[in-house]
């Protein structure tokens, strides 16, 4: 993870995050470390599954997606929640 997204992640608050799978491992653990809520979509059984339905996942569970790919930026299949 970069310094950037360190430093994002180490104010305070907790957030309640679902890590996606292209994502190291161990950015689960160092959120985690920071006091947040991260689960990682290999730790729920959705690995290998279609942006659609960790999306769905991530928005029926409250958690805000961290991705490391642009799949989710097209607006049209996935709406911002506000």
């Amino acid at each position: 993870m970069n310094t950037l997204i360190l430093k994002i992640f180490a104010k305070p608050g907790i957030r309640r995050l679902l890590i996606d799978e292209y994502l190291l491992r161990s950015a689960v653990e160092i959120l985690r470390i920071f006091g947040h809520e991260a689960t990682g979509v290999r730790d729920i059984g959705l690995r290998g599954t279609i942006d659609l339905i960790i999306a769905s996942y991530a928005r029926k569970n409250g958690l805000c997606l961290l991705i490391s790919d642009f799949d989710f930026s097209d607006v049209r299949n996935y709406l911002p929640i506000l």
